[in-house]
Formats: C-alpha cells, sequence, structure tokens
C-alpha cells in the first residue's frame, strides 16, 4: 500500500467560532436584560457583568487561537518522517506525537496535536485555506491519524 503524499497546510484561525461566540454572547446579553428588566432587581445587573466578562475571556481565547503550519512528511527517514507543527513560515518545527481527528465536516477538519513538548493544540483546518492541498491533507489525516513523528 502507497503511504500518503508530503504535504504542508496552512491553519489559520476559526472564523465561524468568533461568529457562533459572538452570537451567543448577544443572546446571552439580551436574556440578561430580559430577566433584569423583569425581576427589577439589582442581582440582575450582576448577570450581565458576568456575562460581558465572559464574552471578553472567551474573545481573548480566541484570539491565541493557534495559526501556523501542519506538515506531513512521507518519504523521508524515520527521524523526519510524521506529523510536524510549524508556527511560522521561518519558525522552527516542533514535532507532533499524537494527532487525533475530533470533527470532520468535509470541508474543515477540528484536530486535537500533542507536541513533542507536551504542549496540546486544537487546531481547525479548512478547505479554503489552501483547496490545492486539501484532498493530500485529509489523505494523510486519515491514512496516519493516530500517529505522529516516527
Amino acid at each position: 500500500m502507497h503511504d500518503a503524499p508530503s504535504v504542508s497546510f496552512p491553519v489559520g484561525r476559526c472564523v465561524w467560532c468568533h461568529r457562533l461566540v459572538l452570537a451567543l454572547w448577544c443572546a446571552g446579553v439580551v436574556c440578561a436584560l430580559a430577566v433584569g428588566w423583569w425581576a427589577r432587581q439589582p442581582w440582575a445587573l450582576l448577570g450581565l457583568v458576568l456575562i460581558f466578562g465572559l464574552g471578553g475571556a472567551v474573545y481573548f481565547a480566541l484570539q491565541s487561537w493557534p495559526s501556523g503550519r501542519l506538515l506531513w512528511r512521507s518519504g523521508v527517514p524515520a527521524p523526519v518522517r510524521g506529523w510536524w507543527w510549524q508556527t511560522d513560515e521561518q519558525g522552527p518545527t516542533e514535532s507532533v506525537t499524537e494527532l487525533l481527528v475530533l470533527a470532520d465536516l468535509q470541508s474543515g477538519m477540528l484536530l486535537a496535536l500533542r507536541l513533542s513538548t507536551k504542549r496540546r493544540l486544537t487546531l481547525w483546518v479548512r478547505r479554503a485555506h489552501a483547496p490545492l492541498h486539501w484532498q493530500a491533507l485529509r489523505q494523510a489525516i486519515w491514512f496516519h491519524a493516530g500517529e505522529g513523528a516516527a
């Protein structure tokens, strides 16, 4: 059986995550305002403050969503073969010890990586980031799911 081809795929921030969080946050604000108006109690203001604080915390968490390149290297000797993560074009690569598929929506995939530095990343990869390499990436992911660097 043939191995999956080598592929380098850009990973960006999750666009729909921002929209989903914004929609949920707006719904929470509307609910808190409705309860505050209905109850006319000072504690209702606390709920509104908590929702604003939670929305800000989630916003800043989404801003730190990782971006870089996910690489599958095949056809090379064992120390170099496998999954790799690169934080930017010129940055160093870190070997991926484990790659798991959390969700596959055909045009996008939610992946969990464990790096050799014991750091964990959750990535959202989308076909729109590199349409010409999407099939090669999917083939490498499903052919070697659960594997990392050899």
